[in-house]
Formats: C-alpha cells, structure tokens, sequence
C-alpha cells in the first residue's frame, strides 16, 4: 500500500531527528539511519501529492533535510580516515596471508 505525501512527510521528519539526536561517535549506526532516511527521501520523490503539502510543512522539512546533511557532510573526513585505515589493514593483511603455501594437502606424499 502506497503512503500519502503527508504520512511520508511525517515519517521522513521522524528518521531525521532519529538522526540528529543520536551521537556522531557510533558510525555505524549513524549510516543505517542516513540510508532508511535517504529510501524514505527516494519514496518521497515518487509520490504525486507534494503540492498539497502545507509550504509551512515543506520549510520545516527543508530545515530539517540541511541539519542531517550538515551532520553528514561532517563525518565525511571521519569515514575517509577510516576507510585508509581499513585498506591498510587489508593489505598488511594480504601480506601475511602470501607467505603461507598456495596448496594445503590433508594426505601424506606416497613414498617409492
């Protein structure tokens, strides 16, 4: 069942206190919220019912559309360090895991 622009209006202002309520340090957390939000947005577009929408109700959800991509656009740096850090992990990683055999073998050779 399709949602009014209303009730999407509604559920898109509730993800985004979610989102400016919560603390910036739990990353992960921050991005599972940032993506229901941002289907919410994607529903929103589809609908055809946006110019019934009081301009008063519109303003309120621009301001709170700026305040989350404020909050994004700070963790931006954050997760850039830490996707740098993730790679080099990875690749000290890949480092190790070169020097073990290419084949492991469960039997013993054969003998004669």
């Amino acid at each position: 069942m399709k949602k009014s622009a209303s009730e999407l209006v509604q559920e898109l202002r509730e993800q985004a206190e979610a989102i400016i309520g919560q603390p910036t340090g739990q990353v992960d957390e921050f991005l599972d919220a940032l993506a229901r939000y941002s289907a919410c947005f994607a529903d929103l577009q589809e609908v055809s019912g946006l110019d019934s929408l009081d301009e008063s109700e519109l303003r309120d959800l621009n301001t709170v559309h700026s305040e989350v991509l404020a909050i994004a656009k700070a963790l931006e740096p954050r997760l850039s360090e830490d996707m740098a850090g993730l790679r080099k992990k990875g690749k000290a990683l890949m480092g190790y895991l070169d020097i073990l055999p290419r084949r492991i073998s469960s039997r013993r050779p054969r003998k004669g």
